[in-house]
This record gives structure tokens, C-alpha cells and sequence, in this order.
């Protein structure tokens, strides 16, 4: 139900009213660009098992404005070009909850109820229409890892030899050893 209406933007009187508002916001989503991020204070167990499942996983730490500042501010992220922006995901009934028409964010920040257990925050980089790139796939980035990295988890359930491939790697890209940890959720409890 990503980028869809909740049933209530789609009845009654304003609903043909809004049908171009709807038409466009739908054309102003083909320009941003979505990177999605559990919000949580602690490791979830749920997402481990869910989008870790195969072993050699790891989840990153860092904070809204450690990511924020990992990005290059070199000409591609200039301020009149790209924005980033933070949108914490809602989650709707689609047939109770209309999303709304203020923006197209309200779009891409609304997903189903079921999903709920996610607490997904998405970093949206976004370029203004006025910019009128229609035919990207990507965008480049340069990105500052040390800046935006305040831990690195390996899966609970991952052997050795992966957290030993995290720390190596890691440190090739600039990133104190110090930071990379072997998730603690399946140790053995003290009895």
C-alpha cells in the first residue's frame, strides 16, 4: 500500500476536486530517493529475524544528525539542487485513514498498520521540481562513514568469522574497531 490513498482521500465530494492534486503529488514522487532506517533506542529481535535471517547481517547506529552530516556538501548536494529530509513513518487502516494532500511526502512517509513493529524513520532525498531530472535511476553521494557511525551491530547469531570480516572492513573505511559489536540479544542468560 506504499504510495497509495487511503480509501477516505478517494470518497465523497472532494474527491474529484482532488484528483489532480493526487496526479501530481504522484509526479513529484518519481524525483526523491528513500533510504529506510528502524527507529528504536535498543536492538529489535523482530528485525533481526525479519531482515537479518541469513546470519552475516548488521545493523548500523547512528543518529539523525550524524546522518544528516555524513553527506559530502560538494556541488551535488547543493542546497538549491537536493534536500534531505526525515520523514517518520505513519501507519494508517488505508480503509479508515486517508493520507492527505499537503505534500508528497505524506505519500512516501504512509505505509500499512501491520507494519507497525518497523518504527521506520526514511531519509528522503528530494530535488526540487523546478530542478526537472526526470531520468535518474541513483544518485552519487559521497558519504563520510566515520561521521555517521555510532556502532556497528553484527547479528546475534552470526559466527566469528563475520564479525571478524565486519572489523577488518570497517577499518578500511575509517571506522574505529572500537565501534563494531556482536549483537548481545542471544547471550545466555545469568542464572
Amino acid at each position: 500500500m506504499e504510495r497509495s490513498w487511503g480509501q477516505p482521500d478517494l470518497e465523497g465530494e472532494m474527491a474529484e476536486a482532488n484528483a489532480k492534486a493526487r496526479r501530481s503529488l504522484h509526479e513529484i514522487m518519481g524525483k526523491d530517493f528513500v533510504n529506510c532506517w528502524h527507529l528504536n533506542e535498543y536492538e529489535s529481535a523482530a528485525m533481526w529475524d525479519i531482515y537479518g535471517n541469513i546470519g552475516a547481517s548488521v545493523a548500523i547506529k547512528t543518529s539523525l544528525r550524524r546522518f544528516s552530516n555524513m553527506f559530502s556538501t560538494g556541488d551535488f548536494m547543493d542546497a538549491d539542487r537536493w534536500r534531505m529530509v526525515p520523514l517518520e513513518v505513519r501507519y494508517l487502516d488505508y480503509r479508515k485513514e486517508g493520507v492527505g494532500y499537503r505534500n508528497a511526502f505524506d505519500l512516501l512517509r504512509s505505509k500499512r498498520k501491520s507494519y507497525e513493529h518497523e518504527r521506520e524513520i526514511r531519509m528522503t532525498l528530494t530535488q526540487p521540481v523546478s530542478l526537472g531530472v526526470d531520468d535518474l535511476v541513483g544518485v552519487h553521494l559521497r558519504v563520510d562513514l566515520p561521521a555517521a557511525v555510532d556502532g556497528i551491530y553484527v547479528n546475534p547469531r552470526a559466527p566469528r568469522w563475520v564479525f571478524e570480516a565486519v572489523t577488518t572492513t570497517s577499518e578500511r573505511f575509517g571506522i574505529n574497531p572500537s565501534m563494531i559489536h556482536q549483537s548481545a540479544l542471544d547471550e545466555t542468560p545469568l542464572l
